[in-house]
């Protein structure tokens, strides 16, 4: 019984401390304008973009674009021949190639279109992806060379270089063998990417992330991407589709490269550049199912699929970021849900 009275009372005494810091603040907010040193504070909310998070995609010869993941609040972001976006982990920056010339190579980007910066010159870079700690940037370099007129590729390596366009690394060595398209785990710990070959299938392989112990999981497939808990990999490929002219279909494997299984049927129109959504309940490819090239999503067994884009242009390479808040209050001030600030006026 004593127990319980003092419980009571301490349960009575930290409600009356809640109130008691609640008329505080209330005060502040009321009189601190009059007293004028001291800004008032400002509790701000978050009023989400989206309940699934934003896609990023390429619309062709229109530079990069990002929408909602049901389709709607396009915004443009670039308007140069720029391909292959790819998100950071933190939903803040999008990397991507851009054509200079003869010559292709990386940029990034803030996601609201500003602080575009580049990163590397001189050479055909490609692909791009950001590694899962948001500071190092993936990407494949190509040396192509002229043989009695016609272009021919020496080399297609992996590289990793930083975000500010420092400390470049070669991963890979080719020939015979040329590196496409790498994307790291989300552990950090191993990268997947396909073999580029111009006369047999293209193939899945996997390396660590050092760029050592490669080996093949799937010989014939293209555009790997990894499911968000790592455990599997979506892509690519054709092998289903080769009496239907060779059209491109979605399929999904365990991480080493056991139990393939096609999602989409195989039919006259091609499936390609698979990317799966923040939860790992969707993915996101292209397709030109109507006729021409657009962006759908669908759920991991193919159901549920949806068209979100439909223009005469042609869009392609989706990348698929996480659920994100954002804020913009009186004035300038940034926060997520919860956050407040006070400012001096000294």
């Amino acid at each position: 019984m004593i127990i319980d009275n003092i419980d009571k009372k301490r349960k009575a005494s930290a409600k009356a401390h809640q109130k008691a810091v609640f008329m505080m603040l209330l005060l502040w907010h009321l009189l601190l304008p009059i007293v004028g040193e001291i800004e008032i504070i400002h509790f701000v909310y978050a009023k989400p973009k989206s309940t699934q998070g934003q896609i990023v995609f390429v619309r062709k010869s229109n530079g990069i674009w990002i929408m909602d993941a049901d389709g709607k609040n396009e915004k443009q972001l670039t308007n140069e021949k720029d391909w292959n976006p790819s998100w950071s982990s933190d939903g803040k920056q999008i990397a991507f190639s851009r054509d200079i010339g003869d010559d292709r190579r990386i940029y990034i980007i803030d996601a609201d279109g500003s602080n575009i910066k580049q990163l590397t010159e001189g050479s055909y870079d490609d692909y791009p992806s950001w590694l899962p700690d948001k500071n190092r940037i993936g990407f494949t370099r190509e040396v192509w060379e002229q043989n009695n007129g016609n272009w021919e590729q020496k080399s297609g390596d992996i590289f990793i270089i930083d975000s500010d366009g420092s400390n470049l690394q070669k991963l890979t060595e080719s020939p015979p063998f040329f590196g496409c398209d790498a994307h790291w785990s989300p552990n950090g710990k191993e990268i997947v990417y396909f073999i580029l070959s111009l006369s047999n299938p293209n193939q899945i392989w996997i390396m660590d992330a050092d760029g050592k112990n490669q080996k093949m999981l799937n010989n014939w497939g293209q555009n790997p991407a990894w499911s968000p808990d790592g455990e599997k990999i979506a892509f690519g490929s054709e092998k289903d589709g080769m009496n239907m002219g060779g059209t491109f279909d979605i399929y999904i494997m365990d991480a080493d490269g056991s139990n393939v299984k096609i999602i989409t049927a195989p039919g006259i129109s091609t499936e390609d550049q698979p990317v799966w959504s923040p939860d790992g309940a969707k993915i996101a490819f292209a397709s030109n199912q109507d006729g021409n090239w657009e962006i759908y999503t669908m759920d991991t067994n193919a159901d549920n699929m949806q068209q979100l884009t439909n223009t005469p242009s042609i869009e392609m390479q989706p990348d698929w970021t996480s659920f994100s808040y954002v804020v913009k209050p009186i004035g300038k001030l940034n926060s997520t849900w919860g956050n407040m600030k006070i400012k001096s006026n000294k």
